[in-house]
């Protein structure tokens, strides 16, 4: 190992791999590395190699920011977990690379040219930069921190003079070597076809698409963006691992977030927003859903509507949606003028607000019933004879003649139960009733009727939950023992 670099900035120890290669590990709390080289440092090439930071992190002491950081063309989602595939792919993505090679006069630095052709021209451009402005610091001996020369750089897209100025270094001599580094790095942008300015606006998102947080890997999803910003990857599919990514170019500083849509067979489509930001590398991961559909059946005499939330189904028209798995909707139920909600079916049950859990397929049906008075349409009685004493329904007791009193009816609004609140009128008084076949009172009314002598007229009347009152239908009592 060596300690490198010695003279800019903070001191790191560089380790050897079995190349004789020097990578300069971060710190292992930070994943990434630099590589430097060849061995030989009078050609010293410097790529950083470290994902984005937070504006206040600190990496050997001295800050590093997504402006400080040069990026591979391609990003394992997990550096720490695998640095050897990152190494791996990085050294790919650079290959052809080559030496950035220092041009001298004598023992005095004139220019940098780039040998080889970078698999990525952005990236090789950016890369070069750096190495050119690390090499004139270095070369030179001068005690500039390198990270803020790069940092100033990257704003500005050249090396300001100024700025070298501000950090000690004579005037004549800042000019000089900000006029070699910016006069190299616009020769090289025009080898490579590649502008500077762009390349540092350049911006990652690496996408990761799954079927569970942190789940399997979705294969041939759809990643796309309605961003005005210049997209490479926009339209394209995910690979074998769910992972695709997408490069933006000419990302201005008051850009922060884009839209990423993602569609993949068999599940529902997906929009999330992310940040971004020039010059950064942002992950992103995208949990796919699958959908269940929910069905809404209205049956009934009546009529009504059933809404959902979240929207989807006002049914009658819509009738059915897909939802994501393990949404919960809630379905309401309207009914129409002259009609009654009767209550769920299927998936739920009751009349209040019914809420069905997405976990598979389901299917929920609406009653509603036609609304209105109820209404008698005949009375039958059956006589006992005449007795001392006889107790009604009511608890009353009387001396004379006994009945039975039957009627049938019917109840639109279903609340002409005994428990709704519901009475029967005989004469203009009240009387208890009874249901004597356990159909919850549905259609067939008893009493106990106890009177004087046969001839009596019966006028009856039954007045629902609701207060709607039915018709009065007239009865004559006789001897008879069943009319």
């Amino acid at each position: 190992e060596r300690v490198f670099p010695g003279s800019i900035g903070d001191a790191y120890v560089a380790i050897t791999d079995e190349n004789g290669e020097y990578f300069l590990p971060v710190p292992p709390s930070v994943p990434g590395f630099v590589r430097c080289f060849p061995q030989d440092q009078e050609k010293l090439v410097l790529v950083t190699y470290v994902p984005a930071r937070n504006e206040d992190e600190m990496v050997g002491g001295q800050a590093v920011t997504p402006a400080t950081t040069v990026f591979s063309h391609k990003i394992a989602s997990r550096l720490s977990d695998d640095i050897g595939t990152v190494k791996d792919n990085f050294l790919d993505d650079i290959s052809g690379l080559g030496d950035v090679h220092i041009v001298k006069e004598g023992v005095a630095i004139t220019g940098f040219e780039l040998q080889g052709d970078p698999a990525d021209e952005d990236v090789g451009l950016v890369a070069f930069s750096a190495t050119a402005l690390f090499n004139i610091l270095f070369k030179n001996g001068v005690n500039v921190d390198y990270l803020a020369a790069l940092d100033d750089f990257v704003d500005n897209a050249s090396v300001d003079s100024e700025f070298l100025e501000g950090h000690g270094i004579p005037p004549d001599k800042a000019a000089e070597w900000s006029d070699i580094v910016n006069d190299s790095n616009e020769e090289t942008a025009e080898d490579l076809g590649s502008e500077l300015e762009s390349a540092l606006s350049m911006s990652r998102i690496n996408v990761t698409v799954t079927d569970t947080p942190g789940g399997n890997g979705i294969a041939g999803a759809t990643v796309d963006s309605d961003s005005d910003l210049d997209c490479d990857g926009c339209g394209t599919k995910t690979n074998a691992n769910g992972q695709m990514v997408l490069t933006f170019t000419g990302v201005p500083a008051e850009v922060t977030n884009v839209m990423v849509e993602v569609s993949a067979p068999g599940y529902l489509s997906k929009v999330e927003t992310t940040e971004i930001a020039a010059f950064a590398t942002i992950d992103l991961e995208v949990v796919m859903a699958r959908p269940f559909k929910l069905t809404v059946q209205v049956d009934g005499d009546g009529e009504g509507t059933v809404t959902s939330s979240p929207a989807g189904i006002s049914c009658g028209s819509d009738c059915s949606q897909d939802y994501p798995e393990g949404t919960g909707v809630t379905l309401t139920a309207e009914p129409a003028t002259g009609s009654t909600f009767d209550g769920w079916s299927g998936s739920c049950s009751g009349t209040g607000t019914c809420t069905a859990t997405m976990d598979r397929a389901r299917t929920v049906t609406a009653t509603f019933i036609v609304s209105g008075d109820p209404f008698i349409s005949n009375i039958r009685h059956e006589y006992y004879g005449i007795y001392d004493s006889c107790e009604t329904s009511s608890g009353e007791i009387f001396s004379g003649h006994l009945y039975d009193i039957y009627f049938d009816f019917s109840d639109p609004d279903g609340d002409a139960d005994k428990s709704d609140g519901a009475y029967v009128t005989v004469n203009s008084s009240i009387w208890s009733w009874a249901d004597i076949n356990g159909d919850g009172f549905s259609g067939t009314v008893w009493l106990s009727y106890c009177n004087s002598s046969p001839g009596t007229l019966l006028n009856v009347t039954i007045t629902d939950g609701s207060g709607r009152t039915s018709n009065s239908l007239s009865h004559l009592l006789s001897e008879e023992d069943s009319y």
